[in-house]
């Protein structure tokens, strides 16, 4: 399965455009040109910086840059936490009827489930079973092998929407506070300034919408490349 994964060209073209903004992120002190906190009024709106200078003179391009940790590390956190807490429920086949009440509100518990629920049934886990195998070794050995690329499809989706929630919070100012450079923080700063200088939205605003398409486009090439029966 993994060597499927890895020979389709779609999804390491993905994955590496998603780890090169992670590893920039991660290296942002040794790669951005300025200090994302420095002002300089004298600079304000200035042409002279890669991507120009926001409002309150700060080099755009290295906001970006260091914004790029709170945006996708907490939408990482954000999936970990959903993921985790989903495939605990779903996973549970031992006890139906709690499973079913977590399923009107846990998206992740309904569709990790489901897979399981498709598999419980199968003839290598009743073998299983019958050779007295515990549920937790046939669920570690055995059902999650089994929905793997569900939940991976999943995960790739899910960063995507938690992307746009958190950006959404702080454009909002309800999530991460100024002068914090992070995307939907730096759009909420930006809208005041839209009509004299534009870039200072449209910066933040195309990294969300190409970051988010890449998460989305990965959950697609996933799907392909772990169920061939989806090209055809």
């Amino acid at each position: 399965m993994l060597i499927r994964v890895f020979r389709h060209k779609g999804f390491m073209l993905t994955m590496g455009f998603i780890l090169l903004i992670a590893l920039i992120g991660i290296l942002a002190p040794f790669i951005a040109p300025h200090d994302p906190y420095e002002t300089d009024i004298l600079n304000k709106f200035s042409l002279e910086f890669p991507l120009g200078t926001d409002h309150l003179s700060r080099c755009i391009l290295s906001r970006m840059i260091y914004g790029i940790r709170p945006t996708l590390g907490l939408a990482t956190l954000t999936m970990l936490g959903t993921i985790s807490k989903g495939a605990a429920m779903g996973l549970d086949v031992r006890n139906v009827i709690l499973a079913n009440v977590f399923i009107k509100w846990a998206w992740y518990a309904r569709m990790i489930r489901a897979g399981v629920m498709q598999h419980k049934d199968k003839n290598f886990i009743r073998f299983s079973r019958v050779i007295g195998n515990n549920e937790m070794f046939i669920l570690t050995k055995h059902m999650l092998p089994s929905i793997a690329s569900e939940m991976a499809v999943l995960a790739s989706l899910d960063i995507g929407w938690a992307i746009i929630n958190i950006s959404t919070l702080s454009f909002l100012g309800l999530g991460v506070q100024a002068p914090t450079p992070e995307w939907g923080a730096m759009l909420n700063e930006a809208k005041n300034v839209l009509t004299t200088n534009p870039i200072q939205m449209l910066a933040p605003g195309i990294a969300i919408v190409v970051l988010v398409t890449a998460f989305n486009f990965l959950g697609d090439v996933l799907r392909d490349a772990l169920d061939p029966k989806e090209e055809l």
